[in-house]
C-alpha cells in the first residue's frame, strides 16, 4: 500500500495524541487516587475512625446518659428502702396490737383441762365441815375457785380453800356425798380478768387466754425511755409468786403525741335491784337479804311508792319517810323501817352497786418510728396506732352476772396476784 508523505505525517500526529492522552488520563487517575487519601478526605477518616472531637463529643452524651439512669436508680433504690422501713414498722405495730386486742378478749375466761378431765379419786361424805379429797389433777385450780361437783341432784358448788399438787388434794366443803369419779367442771369468769391494778403503762390479764385450759397471767409494759414494749406470760399455780421473764414485742417505742397513755381503762360497778318484800298497809318494818354480793358502802336504797331511804355509807338508811334502817355491807342483809306502813300492794325495793370494779372497756395507743432514718429526708418516719373499746367478752359477761346478783358464777382473782 503506497502513503503519500501527507498521510504518513498525519497518521503520525494521530498516534502522538492518542499517546498523550492515555498518559494524560492515567496521571489524572493517580492524581485523584493522591486526592482522596488527602487530610480530611472521606476515604482517610473511614481508614482512621473518629477524630478527637467526635470522641469528647460523644464521651459527654454517654456521661450525660449514665448520669440520668444512676439518679433514676438511687432514687429508685431510696425509695424502696423507705418502703421497707415504713412496712417493717407497720407490720411489727399491727402484729403487737392484734396479739393485746386477742388476748383481752379472752381475759377472764375460766376452765380446766380437759386431758386429764379433773375427777375425784374416793369417796366423798356430806359433812358441813371442810375436808381435804384425792383428785387425779389440780391444773389450773386455784385457791377461792368455785367448782363445780357431780350432775344430776348431787350436783352442788363448792369454794376451794387449800390445793396441793403433790399429791393432788383439794380442800372444800361438800355438801352432797359423791362417787369416786365423780367429775368436776368450773363454770362462770374471772370478774378481774382485765386486772384492775393494771396502770397507764402496764396491762395486767389472768385467764385461761389461749383457750387451752391453762390458766396464765399475761402483764404487757409500755417502756417508752427504752423504746420497747414487752410480754411476760406465766402458768398460775399455788407456788407461782413472780412472773417469767419478759420477752421484747415491739422495739423503737416512742412517746405517743400528747402525752396520751398508752392503755386507757372504761369501768363498770353493777348495779342490782330486787323486790325486797310488798306493803301491807299495815306493816312498817321489812328485813331481807340482798343476796349473795358484797356491797359498796353508800349505794344503797330503799323505796316504797314515793319514799326513799338512802345509805349514809356507813351502814345507816337514812331519809324522809324512814325512821330507821340498817344494811350490813358484807352479808347483805337489810332492815328498814318507814314512818308510815306502805299501802297494800306497793313495792319496797332495794338498789345496791357490788363494791368491786371492772374494767369493761381498754384503749391502747402505741407510737413507733423506724429503726434508721428515711433516706430520702434523713428523718426517722413514725406512726401511731390506736385500738378503741376494746371489751373483754368474760368480763362483760361477768358484769350481767352481777347485775342479776348472780355471785355463784363469778370467780375470784387468783391468789398472789399480779405476779412481781
Amino acid at each position: 500500500m503506497n502513503f503519500s508523505c501527507l498521510q504518513i505525517a498525519r497518521l503520525a500526529e494521530r498516534h502522538i495524541q492518542r499517546s498523550a492522552r492515555s498518559r494524560m488520563s492515567e496521571t489524572q487517575r493517580n492524581c485523584q487516587a493522591r486526592l482522596q487519601c488527602w487530610p480530611g478526605s472521606r476515604t482517610l477518616r473511614r481508614a482512621l475512625g473518629f477524630s478527637l472531637l467526635e470522641m469528647m463529643v460523644s464521651l459527654v452524651i454517654f456521661l450525660i446518659v449514665m448520669g440520668t439512669i444512676m439518679s433514676a436508680l438511687s432514687r429508685h433504690q431510696k425509695l424502696s428502702q423507705t418502703t421497707q422501713l415504713k412496712a417493717a414498722m407497720y407490720l411489727a405495730l399491727r402484729g403487737a396490737t392484734e396479739l393485746m386486742a386477742q388476748e383481752i378478749g379472752q381475759a377472764g375466761l375460766v376452765s380446766l383441762p380437759t386431758s386429764p378431765s379433773p375427777k375425784i379419786n374416793g369417796t366423798v361424805t356430806a359433812s358441813s365441815s371442810a375436808q381435804t379429797v384425792n383428785v387425779n389433777s389440780v391444773v389450773s385450780m386455784f385457791v377461792g375457785e368455785k367448782l363445780l361437783i357431780d350432775i344430776g341432784p348431787k350436783q352442788e358448788t363448792v369454794t376451794v380453800s387449800a390445793l396441793s399438787s403433790s399429791p393432788s388434794q383439794m380442800t372444800a366443803i361438800f355438801s352432797n356425798s359423791h362417787a369416786s369419779g365423780t367429775a368436776i367442771n368450773v363454770l362462770g369468769v374471772i370478774w378481774n380478768g382485765v386486772m384492775s391494778t393494771s396502770t397507764a403503762t402496764q396491762l395486767q390479764l389472768v385467764g385461761d387466754i389461749n383457750a387451752d385450759g391453762s390458766l396464765v397471767y399475761v402483764h404487757y409494759d409500755c417502756d417508752t425511755t427504752a423504746g420497747t414494749l414487752t410480754r411476760s406470760t406465766t402458768t398460775v399455780t399455788p407456788s407461782a409468786t413472780s412472773s417469767n421473764a419478759s420477752q421484747v414485742l415491739l422495739n423503737n417505742l416512742i412517746a405517743n403525741p400528747g402525752g396520751t397513755p398508752c392503755f386507757l381503762y372504761t369501768t363498770q360497778q353493777s348495779t342490782f335491784t330486787q323486790t325486797l318484800a310488798t306493803g301491807t298497809g299495815s306493816q312498817t318494818m321489812f328485813q331481807g337479804v340482798i343476796p349473795d354480793v358484797s356491797i359498796s358502802p353508800g349505794t344503797v336504797s330503799v323505796t316504797a311508792g314515793m319514799v326513799t331511804g338512802t345509805d349514809n355509807g356507813s351502814g345507816n338508811i337514812t331519809g324522809a319517810g324512814i325512821s330507821s334502817g340498817t344494811v350490813n355491807y358484807t352479808t347483805g342483809a337489810i332492815s328498814v323501817t318507814f314512818s308510815a306502813a306502805p299501802s297494800s300492794g306497793t313495792a319496797v325495793t332495794t338498789t345496791s352497786r357490788w363494791n368491786q370494779t371492772l374494767i369493761t372497756n381498754v384503749t391502747i395507743t402505741l407510737s413507733v418510728e423506724t429503726s434508721t432514718p428515711d433516706p430520702q429526708t434523713g428523718q426517722y418516719q413514725k406512726m401511731t396506732k390506736s385500738l378503741l373499746n376494746l371489751a373483754p367478752r368474760n368480763v362483760m359477761t361477768a358484769l350481767e352476772l352481777a347485775n342479776s346478783a348472780f355471785m355463784r358464777r363469778l370467780q375470784p382473782t387468783p391468789p398472789n396476784l399480779p405476779l412481781s
